[in-house]
């Protein structure tokens, strides 16, 4: 009898072996291609000039590799304040790699290479009434969704954090409203 449980016990700790090298790889694969595009970051909202506009944002900072490694199947996912969106996103405009931007200061005129942006233009799947718009470029990803009737915007601040460029994330409901003034009047 004791060398059965030996036995079984010995074939138990095979099997849940195997499986976990079966299984542990591609989970660790997932984990590792599944890199959020926009990623939360603790940042001082009082220093932003948002603060004085809106009721409510998050701060992050973006992974545009992530959302252009995406964009080539055709569907690009985005998290914005809590929301899910699957993206349908296509490139619009490919700015000429050779672009010049000029460049006045106190040295005179002169040129620069351009920015690499690249832009997209899309809808969230599932609403054929929703619009996507995006600009990505080596630094971040901003842009805005239209869906179900709501407005999200990413935009850029001066400010960053470990070197990239920190960003607001909110939607056109956390508008403060002037004194006297409808919200209405100002979209």
């Amino acid at each position: 009898m004791g060398i059965n449980k030996k036995f079984g016990t010995g074939i138990l700790l095979t099997v849940i072996l195997s499986l976990s090298i079966l299984f542990l790889p591609g989970t660790a694969c997932t984990n590792d291609n599944n890199s959020s595009i926009l990623e939360p970051v603790n940042f001082e909202k009082e220093s932003l000039r948002f603060n004085n506009i809106l009721t409510y944002f998050e701060t992050v900072t973006s992974n545009p590799e992530a959302f252009l490694n995406d964009v080539p199947d055709g569907k690009v996912e985005l998290e914005v304040l809590g929301d899910k969106f699957e993206l349908e996103p296509q490139e619009t405009h490919i700015l000429n790699k050779n672009a010049r931007v000029f460049v006045e200061d106190e040295t005179g005129v002169y040129t620069i290479p351009a920015a690499k942006i690249k832009t997209y233009r899309g809808k969230v799947v599932g609403d054929k009434n929703s619009s996507a718009g995006f600009a990505v470029s080596d630094l971040a990803v901003i842009g805005s969704i239209t869906t179900h009737g709501k407005n999200y915007a990413i935009e850029f601040t001066n400010k960053t954090i470990d070197n990239k460029p920190v960003l607001v994330v909110y939607s056109l409901d956390a508008l403060k409203k002037p004194e006297g003034l409808e919200r209405e009047t100002l979209l």
